[in-house]
Parts: structure tokens; C-alpha cells; sequence
């Protein structure tokens, strides 16, 4: 699931400086993620984490025989660290 995320918002060619001539550089780490800006997260790793969380997190509403109703949120997948490996 992971892995899927990280290639789905892949940011490709990101500029390392604010120099306009500066050469883009291809993404090639957990690292590089934070240089592809996001408006919304912030940026691309922030935009993993959020989607990997909205994917991995099951809410639903209970009834139980005294018709009460109660909301559970439930984790299917554990606390995941990402970074670069070595």
C-alpha cells in the first residue's frame, strides 16, 4: 500500500534551489519529497502521509440492542516509519 502511494505522487523533477537558473534534479528519496511543494499539505510528504491514513483508517456506526448508537474508528494497518534506508 505504501509503495503504491509513493509512486502514485511521485513528484518527478524538483528544483533544489529558488535560483531560476537552477537545473531540476529527479526525486530519488523519502528526502527529496519535502521539495515538491503541495498547497494543501504542504508538500508531497505530507500529501503521502495524509492519504496513507485516509486509506488505513475504517470508520463505522454501531447499533447495539439498546439502539444506541456509537462511532468506532478502526486502524487496519499499524504505525508505519518511512525514511531512507543505510
Amino acid at each position: 500500500m505504501l509503495s503504491s502511494l509513493l509512486k502514485y505522487h511521485y513528484p518527478g523533477l524538483v528544483k533544489v534551489s529558488d535560483d531560476p537558473d537552477a537545473e531540476p534534479v529527479l526525486v530519488s528519496c523519502w528526502d527529496d519529497y519535502k521539495l515538491k511543494k503541495d498547497v494543501t499539505y504542504g508538500d508531497a510528504q505530507g500529501l503521502v502521509r495524509a492519504d496513507f491514513w485516509v486509506r488505513n483508517l475504517m470508520c463505522v456506526l454501531y447499533v447495539n440492542n439498546h439502539k444506541e448508537v456509537t462511532y468506532h474508528c478502526i486502524l487496519l494497518v499499524g504505525t508505519v516509519s518511512v525514511g531512507r534506508r543505510g
